[in-house]
């Protein structure tokens, strides 16, 4: 059996993202009490799945092959009102850009007097852990800002 790589794992993890939450796909509630985005190509199935209690939420997105799991992601944190659009919408030109950096955002960005940063932790060959949080712009150092929100992530993937 022919497994795919760790570029093609994450490069599918990265459209299907791209053509997830960021671009207002079809969310369906299960059972378990989540909210599901499921999405297909030929041998390739994802499901993003996601619970949000007001401004808090957590999550997982799982990538099969063949029917075998080659990818998991889990997250969890905050995010305010305030930065949800603009999370959005730097997760969607990441996706786009086909970057992969812990299948988040990119390292900074900034943009409508808000700044973002992506910090990975941890990186090897299959384990990539990270917490990216979102501040209002200014010239203050970040630390002496409350941030508008922030996720911790773990992403594991099994190449071939």
């Amino acid at each position: 059996r022919n497994m795919p790589s760790r570029k093609e794992i994450e490069n599918m993890f990265l459209v299907f993202h791209g053509q997830g939450w960021v671009a207002g796909a079809e969310e369906v509630r299960r059972d378990d009490g989540m909210w599901h985005i499921e999405l297909e190509d030929g041998p390739w199935k994802f499901d993003d799945a996601y619970r949000r209690g007001s401004d808090w939420s957590c999550g997982y997105t799982k990538l099969f092959y063949e029917g075998e799991l080659v990818l998991f992601m889990s997250y969890g944190g905050f995010y305010s009102k305030e930065a949800r659009a603009f999370l959005k919408e730097t997760l969607r030109e990441q996706y786009e850009g086909l970057v992969f950096l812990g299948g988040r955002g990119p390292r900074t960005r900034r943009a409508s007097g808000l700044s973002y940063h992506n910090v990975l932790q941890a990186s090897d060959e299959f384990c990539v852990t990270g917490r990216e949080e979102i501040y209002r712009d200014s010239d203050h150092h970040l630390e002496l800002n409350e941030p508008l929100g922030f996720h911790e992530y773990m992403v594991v993937v099994f190449p071939s």
